[in-house]
């Protein structure tokens, strides 16, 4: 330490009696200074301490103001006593977030004008704040987005009918400026919004919120062609072209009306309010099949939104939809048994146990049959009967269950016929015989009359 500052004290002596100018070694004096105060040693020139560089700053702006009802309709026409959203989209055009030790909100503004530009700032006239936002910091990093919703009720602030504007500016904690929030950015003078102009009328109200169902693409889905008595499904979109969703569920029906018949109501369908909010659709179908009447010709399918009337809609008329399509005669099923026999077994069945009835049914026609097929179960004895055919019961085929190719197995409802404990019943073969009919009416127990018949034995010992 002595050496440096003996060196200071020689230094000055040496340039007095030197020959350069005073700048010169007044800027050699100074090196030399620093050199002796930081210990370089040898030739160059001092460095002093770098502070650690000034992390990226943020730059917000605002990419779009605009106005929406409070039930989402984006417009710029209101009445006097209607209340609209103002939204405002910022975003972080910078390198960097909100700076370290800096505020952790960002203040924004929403301003009224009156006309198409923004008001001064301050003084007679100037622009008047609607509301105030706050966002965080880490809502708008480097690149990213924020959205910032506010209700404004215009009769707490408009008056009379004309033009106005509203203007949405963040980081902006003073209503008299432009620049200079609480966070330092890349560019100040760039966090306002331009204008989002609107109109207020001398009407109460130009927005009416509404509900209105309405039924598009309506369809009847399935392999054409369609015959009568076909089963059927129909799909369909529920739309609601309202301003407002739903305030509650809705059902909705289906209907088809054909030559001869009155309108015959087939289904309905359940939609959720949730799934009906302004301009949303719904897609509806009935998942169980429906049958169609066994007509040919000429029918029209109906589809009717709400039509229990649960939501009250600014238009009632609309909410149906039809089509028309053609029912093709049916042609008759070919249905065979394949296999009749008791379900128990071969070959006896005493008096007071029961036979039970057992039987494979095919459909080798083009279609399944229009309405269900009854098999009738008969017995005939030589003795206890006399040889007649008794009726002892019957079974039910659908015709989801006999679809062209298709084979059902059915069984006697109520699960078989006990013989009777009888000994007129004793020792002696029992026939029993299934009929049925191809065109689903009731047979008549005779393969005479039309019937499609099959027969096994049961022998009664005791």
């Amino acid at each position: 330490m002595c050496k440096k500052i003996l060196l200071l004290l020689i230094i000055p002596i040496n340039i007095l009696f030197s020959g350069n100018s005073f700048a010169e070694e007044n800027q050699s004096l100074n090196d030399i200074i620093k050199a002796a105060l930081y210990g370089l040693n040898g030739p160059g020139v001092a460095r002093l301490p770098i502070d650690p560089p000034a992390p990226d700053p943020p730059d917000f702006i605002v990419r779009k103001t605009w106005l929406e009802t409070p039930w989402g309709t984006e417009t710029y026409k209101f009445g006097l006593k209607e209340s609209f959203n103002t939204k405002a989209q910022s975003e972080n055009i910078g390198d960097g977030t909100c700076v370290s030790g800096e505020k952790e909100d960002i203040i924004g503004h929403f301003y009224l004008s009156k006309g198409y530009k923004e008001d001064d700032h301050s003084g007679d006239n100037a622009w008047r704040r609607l509301d105030s936002t706050t966002t965080k910091c880490s809502n708008l990093g480097p690149g990213e987005t924020h959205t910032e919703t506010k209700n404004t009720i215009i009769g707490e602030w408009i008056t009379e009918p004309g033009i106005y504007d509203i203007v949405y500016c963040i980081d902006h904690p003073q209503d008299d400026h432009n620049n200079g929030g609480d966070h330092a950015e890349k560019h100040e003078s760039n966090n306002c919004s331009t204008e989002a102009v609107f109109e207020v009328t001398a009407d109460d109200y130009v927005n009416v919120p509404s509900i209105d169902f309405v039924v598009i693409g309506l369809q009847l889905r399935g392999t054409i062609p369609y015959y009568a008595g076909d089963q059927a499904h129909f799909g369909g979109w529920i739309k609601n072209q309202g301003t407002a969703g739903s305030p509650s569920n809705i059902r909705s029906s289906y209907s088809v009306q054909c030559p001869g018949t009155s309108r015959i109501y087939l289904a309905d369908d359940g939609t959720e309010a949730s799934h009906l909010d302004s301009g949303a659709s719904a897609w509806e179908e009935n998942i169980g099949a429906v049958t169609l009447p066994n007509v040919a010709g000429t029918c029209t399918a109906y589809f009717c939104a709400d039509y229990q009337g649960a939501v009250v809609e600014t238009d009632e008329t609309n909410n149906c939809a039809s089509f028309a399509f053609v029912l093709q005669p049916r042609p008759k099923p070919k249905l065979v048994i394949t296999k009749f026999q008791d379900q128990v077994g071969c070959c006896t069945t005493n008096i007071g146990s029961s036979t039970k009835p057992d039987i494979w049914v095919r459909n080798d026609g083009l279609v399944a049959p229009a309405t269900n097929v009854t098999v009738l179960y008969q017995i005939s004895s030589p003795i206890a009967t006399g040889g007649a055919w008794w009726n002892i019961g019957y079974g039910i085929i659908t015709p989801g269950e006999l679809s062209s190719g298709k084979t059902d197995e059915d069984y006697m409802e109520g699960g078989g016929w006990a013989i009777p404990k009888n000994n007129v019943w004793k020792n002696q073969w029992h026939t029993i015989r299934a009929c049925l009919r191809t065109d689903g009416s009731y047979p008549k127990g005779d393969p005479n009359q039309g019937d499609v018949c099959a027969t096994y034995q049961r022998y009664s010992k005791k």
